[in-house]
């Protein structure tokens, strides 16, 4: 049986550390994990502008607190409008930063805890446990706007929250969201290998 209990290295012990390229990426890849599928990925894609798919600037979820919406949606089928929402918030309210979280429902995880929250066409998670890497994020001059971001997780679901989860009995998937980044998409199946 496998267990995460620590987080810190996931993505470099998995091999998702790659070299910084020089063209920028914005583009979406999201994979259901192969033991009990993810109720909220319900299978794998990659959802890029080339694709169909606006993605909204970086910005604020609530004016009360300092959390991030990453927002993308396609139109191309009128019939089958299609959304993505992830939303990222650091302990204790910081900007974020790069590094390992372990993140807990937002916005529901307290103030100790990262938030952390991936949903979409209508399907989302009512507790969660998630594991994710900011690597890399860069805000505008001034300071008010993120203009660059790369972030790699692992969503496991209706967990009440807990932090030892289990990849055999566990629904999760995993994701690698890029704006405007020079860091390449991870497309592989990290927990599996």
């Amino acid at each position: 049986m496998k267990k995460i209990i620590v987080v810190t290295a996931i993505f470099v012990a998995f091999g998702l550390v790659t070299s910084v390229s020089a063209e920028t990426i914005t583009g979406f890849f999201y994979a259901s994990g192969p033991n009990r599928p993810s109720y909220v990925a319900q299978g794998s894609d990659t959802v890029t502008p080339e694709k169909g798919w606006t993605f909204l600037k970086p910005k604020k979820d609530h004016e009360d607190f300092n959390a991030i919406r990453l927002g993308m949606f396609s139109k191309s089928d009128p019939a089958n409008y299609k959304w993505w929402n992830i939303c990222l918030q650091m302990p204790e309210d910081q900007r974020l930063k790069k590094g390992n979280y372990v993140g807990h429902r937002f916005p529901f995880q307290g103030k100790n805890y990262a938030g952390f929250d991936w949903s979409g066409n209508g399907r989302g998670s009512n507790t969660s446990t998630s594991y994710f890497d900011i690597l890399e994020v860069q805000y505008s001059p001034d300071g008010k706007e993120i203009v660059a971001i790369a972030v790699d997780f692992v969503q496991f679901e209706e967990t009440c929250n807990k932090g030892d989860v289990d990849t055999a009995v566990d629904r999760w998937a995993h994701g690698s969201f890029r704006y405007n980044s020079s860091i390449p998409i991870h497309t592989k199946d990290i927990l599996s290998e």
